[in-house]
């Protein structure tokens, strides 16, 4: 499970992943080159789900699971997903 296909090296910016992956990845987040050539952390955000509730106010469910842990550290992925970061 890495962002490349077998036998290309991992892809260390947002562009190759692209260039591997194309359309069977629904979104890619961009962030720059991946410091020091570090692989891609991959996400499979999937189970979550937005809805607005009756009282307008925005709630989210489900969890994201960690695919390949690459550049992004377990703790920078739980100060965006909090408790929707599967353990």
């Amino acid at each position: 499970s890495s962002a490349n296909l077998t036998g290309e090296p991992a892809a260390i910016t947002c562009q190759q992943a692209e260039g591997y992956l194309g359309s069977k990845v629904k979104v890619y987040l961009d962030g720059g080159s991946s410091p020091k050539g570090e692989a891609s952390t991959i996400l499979d955000m999937t189970d979550l789900v937005d809805a607005i509730e009756d009282s307008g106010e925005l709630k989210t469910t489900g969890k994201a699971r960690i695919v390949r842990r690459g550049a992004l550290s377990i703790d920078k992925l739980k100060l965006v997903l909090g408790e929707h970061l599967e353990a």
